[in-house]
């Protein structure tokens, strides 16, 4: 079942979280898009990999302080 899931992901060319939300939506929760607050962000944060994409941003700014940090610490010692 996960080599299934593995390569309808690779077929369609979109992520596990479209296609369960999205293309392979049962009728009965199709008017996801209209429910309350949480349960909708958590959608869109699945569909949109947003918590993936925080944490690289986090990273991205972490490693950039520490770049210029050093890059102060050698100016400083010229």
């Amino acid at each position: 079942c996960i080599e299934l899931d593995r390569e309808m992901v690779t077929a369609f060319g979109v992520s596990t979280a479209i296609l369960e939300n999205v293309i392979f939506c049962h009728q009965e929760e199709s008017n996801w898009p209209l429910s309350e607050g949480k349960q909708l962000k958590t959608k869109f944060d699945d569909i949109f990999a947003a918590t993936k994409y925080m944490k690289a941003l986090e990273l991205i700014r972490k490693i950039r302080t520490e770049k210029v940090y050093c890059f102060y610490e050698i100016y400083v010692e010229r």
